[in-house]
């Protein structure tokens, strides 16, 4: 099973590459949406398939990607670097697109499920998905990954029906992260001492960190 995911992994980013000398970012990007979108169903369906009130745990921003936060980043570890170097200033002007960007929400609460679905979108009896302030996203660039913190039924339902916007409440670049830390197809090594790091939740993780890497190594004006 292990040799198929990491041919898998190989095969990915043979497309991958073939975007890349196109210099085709937005192709890039969505090769990261592809892989990640069975993540997202998985965290949209599983509460549905197990007993009731056993949801799943949601995804959690740091956790979710396992041990490549130990490793050694040269002073200090690569989570402490995040913490210290890589936030960066939300612009209320870009917002996430529930319809269209990775956003990774997960049901778990029965009651809240029951009352979710079917019930927000426009012309249904709640209206159209509108944020507030149990909405809660942080945004991990350049993989573009928003990972949800809180509301996680009424953006679940605003991804089934392909409609809202959120503006992230923290936005981090890990960029830097990204060219010291790559991912094998098993498991996260750091570049600076060829320590193994664990494994991410899913590998699907580690896959659309290789290609967001593709995507930092572009000429700027590519991305534009």
């Amino acid at each position: 099973m292990l040799d198929s995911r990491v041919t898998a992994f190989e095969n990915l980013m043979e497309w991958a590459s073939s975007l890349v000398a196109e210099n085709n970012c937005r192709g890039l990007e969505d090769l990261i949406k592809i892989v990640l979108r069975p993540v997202q169903a998985i965290h949209l369906r599983d509460a549905l398939l197990r007993p009731r009130h056993r949801g799943p745990q949601s995804l959690h921003w740091m956790s979710s990607l396992g041990g490549l936060w130990d490793g050694d980043a040269g002073h200090g570890t690569w989570g402490e670097f995040l913490l210290k170097h890589c936030r960066r200033p939300v612009d209320p002007n870009s917002s996430v697109r529930l319809a269209s960007d990775m956003v990774i929400p997960t049901l778990w609460s029965e009651s809240s499920i029951l009352n979710s679905l079917g019930m927000i979108g426009k012309g249904r009896k709640l209206g159209e998905f509108v944020q507030d302030t149990n909405h809660r996203v942080i945004l991990m660039q350049p993989l573009k990954i928003a990972w949800v913190n809180g509301g996680n039924h009424s953006i679940a339902q605003g991804i089934l029906g392909g409609e809202g916007e959120l503006i992230p409440d923290d936005v981090y670049d890990v960029t830097e992260i990204i060219r010291g830390v790559r991912f094998d197809g098993e498991c996260w090594i750091c570049q600076r001492t060829g320590e193994k790091l664990g494994s991410p939740i899913y590998a699907e993780l580690g896959w659309a960190w290789e290609i967001a890497r593709l995507l930092t190594d572009l000429p700027r004006e590519s991305t534009d």
